[in-house]
């Protein structure tokens, strides 16, 4: 990952987002860049997801909220804040 070695410690919490930026967002095309506040098309989100699911446990996609919902609040973030993203 960007050079970085597998052994480095690497401290996600100085990771600044944009207050927009989705978990899923779209993927760009080539040459274009990556907005992190696009969405991506939920229809072919839901098709990947199931098919990967299947993979690894049959994990749901609603459990990633709960994971979300979790992490934010370990990183000091207000239950207002995080019960706002978990139910856009």
């Amino acid at each position: 990952m960007a050079g970085i070695p597998d052994s480095a410690d690497v401290d996600l919490g100085l990771v600044r987002l944009p207050a927009n930026a989705l978990i899923f967002p779209a993927l760009p095309d080539p040459g274009e860049p990556l907005d992190l506040s696009k969405p991506r098309n939920p229809r072919n989100f839901s098709k990947e997801f199931a098919r990967r699911a299947e993979l690894i446990g049959g994990i749901r996609f609603q459990d990633f909220r709960g994971i979300h919902s979790t992490a934010l609040l370990d990183g000091n973030i207000p239950v207002h804040r995080v019960a706002e993203r978990a139910h856009r």
